[in-house]
């Protein structure tokens, strides 16, 4: 079975919402380097009272961001490493299956906004030896980035 391989070390930047890897960190062959940004489990606001962006899924939750951010795995496989990833870390058969089965029809919002992000030249890599109090993560909302993408889109830019 899949172990983690590092401890998880990170620092949050003041966006509240926005954690750097200060080490890389791996689960099985896959490895996050150290820089990446992640958001943990991307829960919706709605649901946090009962699934929080953190908890015995958060490894998985790094792992699966760095997945869905550089896209060297199909989104089926980046969804079952993270499945492995909840198992390895004691996640309860209820909340694993949850975040399996909401994930796999609603995952693809966010794998299209990371390729996307990354086709307009966005990264979710920073030099930790340059992290101080105001460094700030970049990344705008989803919806913001919408708006921004079609507006430019009218404009014929």
């Amino acid at each position: 079975m899949p172990h983690f391989s590092d401890i998880l070390r990170v620092a949050p930047l003041p966006d509240g919402r926005t954690w750097v890897l200060l080490t890389r960190f791996g689960f099985g062959g896959d490895t996050a380097p150290a820089g990446f940004m992640t958001d943990f489990a991307s829960i919706p606001r709605l649901f946090q009272n009962i699934l929080p962006g953190w908890g015995t899924y958060g490894r998985g939750a790094v792992i699966h961001d760095w997945l869905y951010w550089s896209q060297y795995k199909t989104r089926r496989e980046a969804d079952g490493v993270l499945f492995s990833a909840m198992m390895a870390g004691g996640t309860g058969w209820i909340t694993r299956w949850t975040i399996y089965l909401v994930l796999r029809p609603f995952g693809f919002v966010a794998w299209h906004r990371n390729r996307i992000e990354r086709e307009e030249g966005h990264s979710r890599q920073m030099n930790i030896n340059h992290l101080s109090l105001e460094t700030r993560s970049g990344r705008v909302s989803f919806t913001r980035h919408l708006a921004r993408r079609a507006f430019r889109r009218i404009k014929g830019e």
